[in-house]
């Protein structure tokens, strides 16, 4: 079963209540985890299906990917970015790679004072915001937009590259 709302018994929909999730999955966990009920291979591959599925609908990268694959979005890595949007970020992205070299110079022995946040750090933070925002816009609606849904994930997910970019994290 690879639809999460499916499984947890849930309706589609980018607004569920994690409450609610979290509360249907230690429920599942309860009846079916291996360390609770001893080794079963059915009860053992639903505690880690729900184990997946929770961990997919646990961000909202996640959940809005799991909505979209439930509705029938047929390819949701197919870029839809618009061109402006794309160099913004390629720049950022440089920018943001510059600042990356510097971050081996050697350290002192004193503290030097407060260095404000640097523009490319500012500008994330910025992109960060306006897809909340957007998010936001999308979850009030009854019925999202597609096209906006699938503009925001791509966004979301080239941003948050971005931030793991600039915070030095690196992708296993």
């Amino acid at each position: 079963m690879n639809n999460p709302f499916v499984f947890f018994g849930l309706v589609p929909s980018i607004n569920i209540d994690r409450k609610v999730l979290r509360q249907i999955f230690l429920t599942i966990q309860r009846s079916a985890h291996p360390n609770i009920i001893g080794v079963d291979s059915i009860s053992e591959t639903k505690a880690s299906m729900a184990n997946a599925h929770y961990e997919s609908l646990r961000t909202d990268e996640g959940l809005v990917a799991a909505y979209m694959l439930a509705m029938g979005f047929e390819n949701i890595n197919q870029n839809v970015l618009p061109e402006d949007f794309l160099m913004e970020m390629m720049d950022l992205n440089d920018e943001i790679t510059k600042l990356g070299t510097n971050k081996g110079a050697p350290q002192f022995d004193f503290q030097p004072p407060p260095i404000p946040k640097p523009i490319p750090e500012l500008l994330l933070i910025a992109a960060e915001k306006e897809s909340e925002e957007v998010l936001d816009r999308l979850k009030s609606q009854v019925i999202p937009n597609r096209i906006d849904l699938l503009v925001w994930f791509q966004k979301h997910k080239y941003l948050s590259r971005l931030r793991k970019n600039f915070e030095c994290i690196e992708e296993i």
